[in-house]
């Protein structure tokens, strides 16, 4: 089991690279993450369903600066890989652990901004001791010119070294939030009966709503606006399933 979840897990962690530590091309955004996740969990479906709808969560909210966005993509690939990895428990029905997981990423995601910030100062404590050295270097007699020649390799050194840090990070972070979510399922489908999983399915067409609503909410900066709207979203969207002709809900 752990070597089939080998690959969508280094995935993920590769992915998350590209949040801070590499390139930002975009390719970290959630509905990318969950595409390529998914895919490696020959799960394409529902890689693309909880991403997209994850996406739509938080649409506007782009990591720049010294903000920290909820880590989105690397709470999506832990809750893929739990729910739909080899061994993974649930309800049988694809569309009702999609939405069961697309609960559970905005708790994760607020919880992986204290990885950022440990990176962050990291990062911040390498460039201190490296401009600590550089001046201590000018400060001697010839260093300036020494300085010059060196600057280049060694800021471009540092710079990299926050990949393998952002990586490694990465997978500890899976390590422990893979079995977290796992177990969560676990009591969730012990502690429920089968018949409370088909509204839970049936709600799987309104997730987009969701994240909609969680568009909106991103003009605050309410810790808990996009889930709490979200979850606002769930009642009112299976009110309409019964109102609009879905039938009696189990």
């Amino acid at each position: 089991m752990l070597a089939s979840l080998a690959i969508p897990l280094l995935a993920a962690a590769a992915l998350s690279l590209d949040r801070r530590a590499f390139m930002q091309t975009m390719l970290g955004r959630p509905l990318v993450t969950g595409a390529v996740v998914g895919a490696c969990l020959s799960e394409p479906a529902a890689g693309l369903a909880l991403g997209l709808w994850t996406e739509l969560l938080w649409l506007w909210r782009l990591t720049s600066g010294g903000y920290y966005t909820p880590n989105t993509p690397l709470a999506l690939s832990a809750v893929l890989i739990a729910l739909f990895g080899a061994g993974a428990p649930g309800p049988a029905d694809w569309q009702a652990r999609a939405v069961m997981g697309f609960a559970m990423v905005p708790c994760l995601a607020h919880a992986l901004i204290r990885v950022d910030v440990l990176l962050r100062r990291t990062a911040g404590e390498r460039s201190r001791r490296l401009r600590e050295t550089f001046i201590g270097l000018e400060a001697e007699e010839g260093g300036l010119d020494r300085a010059r020649a060196l600057a280049p390799r060694a800021f471009r050194r540092a710079a990299l070294a926050g990949v393998p840090e952002t990586f490694l990070a990465s997978v500890a972070a899976l390590a422990v939030m893979i079995p977290l979510v796992r177990l969560a399922a676990t009591a969730a489908v012990a502690g429920a009966p089968d018949a409370f999983w088909a509204p839970v399915a049936a709600f799987a067409p309104y997730a987009p709503a969701a994240g909609l609503l969680g568009i909106a909410s991103s003009l605050s900066r309410h810790y808990m606006a996009p889930y709490l709207l979200g979850a606002l979203a769930a009642i009112l969207g299976l009110v309409l399933y019964r109102a609009l002709g879905g039938g009696a809900l189990p």
